[in-house]
């Protein structure tokens, strides 16, 4: 799937693998009651001090799902639902830099150069924006993903379905019982290494690598996100032949944070990307040079971003449960703060910078004392 679909109709772009994820449309509440979840388990939430509320640093944004901190203090903003790309000095001035069809992530580099994101109808690129002005393609990471497609051996769906039952399955409303990865390039999110740059492709369900010269290879393919079908899938359409098989839903990293040799990933899962079929976001911990992932925390309404603090800890965005989440080296939860719609969060200077009603009148905040 995509991330700004999902995102933009209040669940990440553009819908994708329709044919993959079933529509549940007006019947999901008849099916979080019987659902059983098998991602991840989440962490029980721990006590804490009272979340804090934000500084607001600037209002007014559409969109700001990308945020990135630069060395001078100021933030690097992608404004996705109006393609711009944006500086907000320590002030709170916001300055346009871009203006693009498809731009969205940003990464800040160093002396005014960042690195961002283009995904459209014609493609998907990684560019650099210099100083000076000009904008340059440092990768197609469409023909990338065409030539290569890393989720392409990966099955989706029900793969235990008998011929019989798949023979049941309505189509037509849920897409084929099964499938493997289509080709779908959507970079969302940028992490800059020493060597290049890690890509969170929502499109690929992959991490990618891009160095200075321009090469991609796939530094891992993200896990499938399994849910246990009802003990009567007909209340959701399905046929009775399906009661108790395991769906497989595609994964979608929407940020990527280097800790070593390792990353942090977030997911939302496939498919209804809110909590209708509870809550499915997850992060996961990524070895660097395997490519292999271990669960960290689940039961994420909504992960949409993630920072890591010095001392380890984890914040994470849950955009349909209007609150940041801290994640501690403990695996234990607490709420830092309680916001509409939060899509962004970075950590730098001591603190963590949040952008939130995203919807809305778009907000960047800054949060102190954060226990990381």
């Amino acid at each position: 799937m995509s991330v700004r679909g999902t995102i933009d109709g209040r669940a990440p772009a553009r819908p994708r693998r329709s044919g993959r994820r079933p529509r549940l449309r007006g019947v999901v509440a008849v099916t979080v009651a019987l659902l059983s979840v098998v991602a991840f388990s989440g962490a029980a939430e721990a006590k804490g001090p009272a979340p804090a509320a934000p500084k607001v640093l600037t209002q007014g944004l559409v969109g700001p799902l990308s945020i990135d901190v630069t060395g001078r203090g100021d933030v690097l903003v992608g404004q996705s639902f109006s393609s711009t790309l944006s500086i907000v000095s320590k002030r709170g001035q916001v300055t346009d830099l871009v203006n693009e069809p498809g731009a969205e992530a940003v990464a800040d580099v160093a002396f005014g150069a960042f690195l961002y994101t283009v995904t459209n109808d014609d493609g998907a690129w990684l560019k650099i924006h210099w100083p000076w002005g000009v904008n340059t393609v440092l990768a197609d990471l469409k023909a990338y993903e065409t030539a290569n497609n890393p989720d392409a051996g990966v099955t989706y769906g029900v793969p235990d379905i008998s011929p019989e039952c798949a023979a049941q399955w309505p189509v037509e409303e849920f897409g084929p019982p099964t499938s493997t990865g289509l080709v779908d390039a959507h970079p969302y999110k940028l992490a800059l290494g020493d060597f290049g740059v890690y890509v969170a492709d929502a499109g690929a369900n992959a991490i990618l690598h891009v160095d200075w010269f321009g090469r991609v290879r796939t530094v891992g393919v993200m896990p499938r996100q399994p849910v246990v079908l009802p003990p009567d899938p007909t209340v959701i359409g399905l046929p009775a032949c399906a009661a108790g098989l395991t769906y497989y839903f595609d994964p979608v990293p929407t940020d990527i944070e280097l800790s070593g040799r390792n990353a942090y990933v977030s997911l939302l899962p496939g498919g209804p990307e809110d909590a209708s079929l509870g809550a499915r976001g997850a992060v996961v911990k990524l070895d660097l040079r395997t490519g292999s992932t271990t669960p960290v925390v689940g039961g994420l309404a909504g992960a949409t971003d993630l920072a890591v603090s010095p001392a380890g800890d984890l914040y994470v965005t849950e955009l349909f449960a209007g609150k940041v989440t801290k994640v501690s080296k403990k695996g234990t939860t607490s709420t830092v703060a309680e916001l509409p719609d939060p899509a962004a969060v970075e950590w730098a200077n001591g603190k963590l910078y949040v952008a939130y009603d995203v919807f809305a009148n778009g907000t960047i905040g800054t949060i102190g004392n954060s226990g990381g």
